[in-house]
């Protein structure tokens, strides 16, 4: 990297404003480096603050060590949505409770039948008493997704952003 390059890379890298968002944003660009390069390009953070983060990003799997002081960076798992989770459960269990599927996935009840809702109006699932439910057509593992319920949210998010700057009537 020439110096040029780490100059205007150190700029980038100080407009973030949390410590792990800088390190995490040197570590992109590095890719493959060393702890040294770490540090230079996160100057002028205390390099204590840089070795705490970079342990941390070590333990959440961010960041894999090569070699003693050689480091290549992997990037941040993606989180799972509740969505994907509710769907991994009905294919699992096939027939179940909405109270099964709210207590194993850790999401609120009322996302839990807002999806479930869904499924059964696309013809995935259908209700066999109160709170039962099972599935009747597998589309395969990937997630179904609720675009009526997707566009809805476009619209008011445009909405939202085009009363902004408008100011008060």
């Amino acid at each position: 990297m020439t110096y040029k390059e780490k100059i205007k890379h150190r700029k980038k890298i100080r407009a973030i404003a949390t410590q792990a968002g800088r390190v995490r944003e040197a570590c992109r660009i590095l890719s493959t480096f060393s702890v040294l390069d770490l540090y230079d390009l996160c100057h002028p953070d205390p390099e204590k603050a840089v070795r705490d983060t970079l342990i941390d990003f070590k333990k959440a799997g961010e960041v894999r060590r090569i070699e003693k002081g050689v480091y290549t960076y992997v990037g941040r798992a993606e989180k799972r949505h509740f969505t994907d989770v509710i769907w991994h459960l009905v294919r699992s269990y096939r027939a179940f409770t909405t109270d099964d599927i709210e207590r194993l996935s850790g999401a609120r009840r009322y996302t839990v039948l807002e999806y479930l809702r869904f499924l059964g109006s696309a013809g995935i699932l259908e209700k066999t008493g109160r709170g039962n439910w099972r599935l009747v057509k597998d589309p395969g593992p990937a997630t179904p997704e609720n675009m009526r319920k997707r566009e809805k949210l476009s619209r008011v998010r445009a909405k939202i952003q085009g009363s902004r700057g408008r100011g008060f009537k």
